[in-house]
């Protein structure tokens, strides 16, 4: 995995954050951030910032649309 060129530096963790965008783990879709790690050279996820959500469709709107991250509720 590439460094994402959109990145949010975070240094007290070595490395830095993406901006939202559409993640799958195994337990479905949902909108977040992934975390590239400077020290070892490749990104993880970062954060889970909805609920999960059933499909990428649905995800992608929630992302398009006026989504408000479950921190700033």
């Amino acid at each position: 995995m590439k460094a994402d060129p959109k990145l949010y530096p975070y240094p007290a963790e070595g490395g830095a954050y993406s901006e939202l965008k559409v993640l799958r783990s195994h337990a479905g879709w949902y909108i977040g951030r992934t975390f590239w790690n400077e020290e070892y050279g490749y990104g993880e996820p970062g954060s889970r910032e909805s609920d999960y959500i059933e499909s990428e469709m649905l995800a992608l709107l929630a992302l398009a649309s006026d989504f408000v991250p479950r921190s700033c509720i």
